[in-house]
């Protein structure tokens, strides 16, 4: 498991902008404007049907199962 570290600036305890939220200049994208993506992804995206999810193609995923000896 990656380490929980507090952050300190100036012997004060800090807390990092890491919300999408918070993140200044981080703008979602509109069909007019570039954002988190393109403005022609986010009217591709838009358009999407999603009654039809059977043209959206598949997942496929792992499950993995980490023992104590494989730890890092």
């Amino acid at each position: 498991m990656t380490e929980i570290r507090p952050l300190y600036f100036e012997d004060e305890h800090i807390y990092p902008q890491t919300h999408v939220q918070a993140i200044v200049g981080l703008n979602n994208a509109t069909t007019e404007k570039n954002g988190l993506l393109s403005k022609e992804d986010k009217q591709k995206l838009d358009k999407l049907n999603v009654t039809d999810s059977n043209k959206l193609g598949s997942v496929f995923y792992k499950e993995v199962t980490l023992s104590a000896d494989n730890e890092h």
